[in-house]
């Protein structure tokens, strides 16, 4: 605030005075000139500032304003997958601000892999075609771990009894619904020749 007094003299030194208040304020907001974009990330993806951009602002008298921010999670559609609303704000020494809010979206479209596919294989009848004796498949996920690993078995008729060709298709979902899959082949044979009991 400036106290400005203004005097008029004349020559024989009479005087006369009045006073000008100039009152200098701030009310400008500072001016964002970075501002980190909307973005969607796929898990398990680095939500940090260092990766998903830190904001930047300018102020018009008080340079550089003070830049904050804050999250606020909301839970997505399964484990891992969150939307960050992330509120930045840059006030000024004057306590002018300017905010904007970023979005982050954490997604999860990735499959699980499977780390052991049992191998296709020929038993001879009247072999166990069950998993624990002819292989069990196991596998991994990046962000739900572990997935549900399942089998379905199809089963194709051979030449004759009791010598069939079985179509095993393993199914590995995470949490998100995502799914890889194979199949495995089990095949039977009979090359058992007959026993004279007498």
């Amino acid at each position: 605030t400036i106290i400005r007094t203004w005097v008029a003299t004349d020559a024989c030194l009479n005087s006369s005075s009045f006073v000008q208040t100039i009152i200098r304020q701030d009310t400008t907001k500072p001016v964002f000139v970075f501002m980190p974009v909307d973005t969607i990330i796929n898990c398990p993806g680095d939500t940090t500032t260092a990766m998903r951009g830190f904001a930047t602002a300018t102020d018009e008298c008080n340079n550089s304003p003070v830049i904050t921010y804050s999250d606020v999670v909301m839970a997505g559609p399964c484990a891992n997958t969150d939307t960050i609303i992330r509120t930045w704000v840059a006030t000024d020494a004057c306590l002018n601000s300017s905010s904007f809010v970023q979005t982050i979206t954490v997604q999860d479209t990735t499959k699980p892999v499977f780390t052991f596919m049992p191998l296709d294989t020929i038993i001879d009848c009247p072999g166990d075609t069950i998993p624990a004796n002819v292989g069990i498949a196991v596998a991994t996920d990046e962000c739900n771990d572990p997935p549900v690993i399942t089998y379905s078995d199809v089963v194709v008729a051979g030449p004759c009894a009791n010598t069939d060709t079985i179509l095993r298709t393993w199914v590995a979902t995470d949490a998100c619904l995502n799914s890889s899959s194979f199949v495995q082949t089990i095949t039977v044979q009979d090359t058992t020749k007959p026993v004279f009991t007498f």
